[in-house]
């Protein structure tokens, strides 16, 4: 663990009675943790999307983990009048269409009023 606060898989092993490894390796290399997992018995949070190629091939295998603390809101944000060239833009097409499938269509909630794709 880094820093002072505890991460959200610190607090999750906490409250459900379990304690951290003793051996815990951190990385920002998506590509390092992925070596690691397949060449070893360690595991690892990692986005599902950043693992899908290696568990469709059964080199890696997801764990969900259904905790309401592993949930976020995610923003893209752009210069106002801004012009997205080609890939930009399908960026952003990708980014809404794996949100909207994430969130089985409920594309926002405000006070009481929830909007649906």
């Amino acid at each position: 663990m880094t820093g002072a606060q505890p991460t959200i898989l610190h607090r999750i092993l906490i409250s459900s009675g379990n304690s951290l490894p003793l051996n815990i390796v951190e990385s920002n290399s998506v590509a390092l943790m992925r070596v690691l997992l397949a060449e070893s018995n360690h595991l690892a949070m990692l986005p599902e999307h950043a693992i899908s190629c290696d568990a469709r091939q059964g080199r890696l295998r997801p764990l969900p983990i259904a905790d309401p603390r592993m949930s976020r809101n995610i923003a893209l944000i752009c210069r106002d009048g801004a012009n997205l060239d080609r890939v930009a833009l399908d960026l952003v097409d990708c980014i809404e269409k794996v949100g909207l499938d994430r969130c089985n269509g409920v594309v926002a909630v405000n006070d009481n009023v929830t909007i649906h794709a």
